[in-house]
């Protein structure tokens, strides 16, 4: 189990995973963009991109939003209170003692969106990404991983 130390981190992973946001960019969120006036977690997440500058907005699944909403209760923080109020630095030291790389949150959503029957040029479009190759490269790795042990199979 993860000690309560780190669930912060476990909260972020899970949240960046079903946004594919870069962890710079979640850790801008405050809670007042992710919660409204009567203290509801919105159902769209929007932001602008800080390494793109491009407007980007994400449906939360509902048990995101659950679990943003009880993140947001322990914690007792206030409207304008981060969400995550650490560095990008501490995030990739404790991603990197778990395995792990924050980046690895967006490669984790490309994959997502792919199984739920979207298709590459879909994914590239909801990451904002302009060119295909760099869509194919978040995807290369599982793509590897499907076809040599047989669960993807291209009919060849």
């Amino acid at each position: 189990m993860l000690e309560r130390r780190y669930a912060p981190m476990a909260v972020l992973w899970d949240v960046g995973c079903a946004t594919g946001f870069r962890v710079s960019d979640l850790l801008r969120l405050t809670v007042s963009d992710v919660q409204n006036e009567h203290f509801v977690i919105n159902t769209h997440l929007s932001i602008l991109e800080r390494k793109t500058k491009k407007q980007r907005t994400i449906l939360l699944p509902q048990d995101i939003r659950a679990l943003i909403c009880s993140y947001v209760q322990n914690k007792g923080y206030s409207d304008s209170h981060l969400l995550w109020p650490y560095s990008r630095q501490h995030v990739w030291r404790l991603f990197k003692l778990a395995g792990v790389s924050p980046h690895s949150m967006r490669k984790t959503y490309a994959w997502i969106q792919l199984l739920a029957s979207a298709s590459v040029a879909d994914v590239q479009s909801l990451m904002l990404h302009q060119f295909q190759s760099t869509t194919l490269q978040y995807l290369k790795p599982g793509l590897e991983f499907a076809v040599n042990s047989g669960w993807l199979d291209f009919g060849a």
